[in-house]
């Protein structure tokens, strides 16, 4: 609700919460991320990634690593096969807590 100051001219803000409203927001969110984190994993389990160790660089996909010869497209440096298992588990783990939270709620 906005409201005048008549005084100052200024507006105030009042805020109502609508807790009847405030779980499905919860929920969409939940699935909202979730959907997310498992386009993200298909990308990750459909691709290879090249990185050439330096920190400052971002990995590239095996058709970026091929049109550059192997060479790291921000310093030059030769990029290697890198393993991105760790991510892949992390996004795993973390789709399997929202699902499980979400089976929870219902």
């Amino acid at each position: 609700i906005r409201v005048k100051d008549e005084r100052k001219g200024w507006f105030v803000y009042r805020w109502r919460s609508r807790k009847d409203e405030v779980e499905n927001f919860i929920e969409n969110q939940k699935k909202k991320i979730n959907e997310r984190l498992q386009q993200r994993l298909d990308y990750e389990n459909s691709s290879q990634f090249y990185h050439c160790g330096n920190e400052d660089c971002p990995r590239i996909t095996f058709e970026n690593a091929l049109e550059q010869f192997f060479k790291c497209p921000r310093c030059g440096g030769v990029v290697n096969l890198k393993k991105n298992d760790k991510l892949k588990k992390a996004l795993e783990t973390k789709i399997t807590e929202i699902r499980n939270d979400m089976r929870r709620q219902l």
